[in-house]
């Protein structure tokens, strides 16, 4: 009889001790995940340690991929438009689908949740994220407003209009750089 009675403690031991480490995890998983009824997350910008470490790292895996965004995310970012930024995600969800792990997957569709039912300032909000993210991986603006077009010029930028060498140009959106190089065009008209 003690046999029986001393294996059900354990064994009540034991369930209390797995009930307490399940409950421990599901509070810190999902008190960071705690989206409202828009499907707003927590939008803060992953730290380089951890979960977040491996997030950003996931994202340096795949960054090839999102040229072509960047752009279109910063336009978002400033001055919404609702058919650009449901376009741009629908991008970015696809990058997500075939490129991403299963890790920046679940991650993404905890942060994209409910995407069709965003208004622009959530699609504002969530562009501006994501810039943060991909920023924190190295890819940045180059933020020139005005300059001279020279032959290395058209490296950088798209125009809009032929442009010559030594006439004055206004950037409309900036190229990026990522590890010293153009990552993504920008675009300029002349002056």
């Amino acid at each position: 009889m003690e046999t029986n009675s001393t294996n059900s403690a354990w064994t009540i031991i034991v369930c209390i001790f797995m009930a307490i480490c399940i409950g421990y995890y599901v509070y810190k998983h999902l008190s960071s995940k705690n989206p409202d009824k828009k499907g707003k997350s927590d939008n803060k910008v992953p730290e380089e340690n951890g979960v977040a470490g491996t997030i950003l790292f996931e994202f340096n895996r795949i960054i090839k991929y999102f040229t072509g965004n960047m752009n279109a995310l910063r336009d978002i970012s400033i001055n919404p438009d609702l058919s650009l930024a449901r376009v741009t995600f629908e991008n970015i969800q696809q990058i997500m689908e075939v490129k991403g792990s299963d890790m920046l997957k679940e991650w993404y569709s905890g942060f994209a949740k409910d995407r069709n039912s965003w208004d622009v300032l959530l699609y504002k909000d969530k562009a501006s994220a994501l810039l943060n993210i991909l920023e924190k991986c190295g890819i940045n603006p180059h933020e020139e407003k005005e300059f001279v077009w020279d032959n290395d010029s058209a490296t950088k930028y798209n125009r809009l209009v032929q442009i010559q060498p030594g006439q004055k140009c206004t950037v409309v959106a900036p190229y990026w750089i990522y590890n010293g190089e153009i990552y993504e065009k920008g675009l300029v008209k002349a002056k």
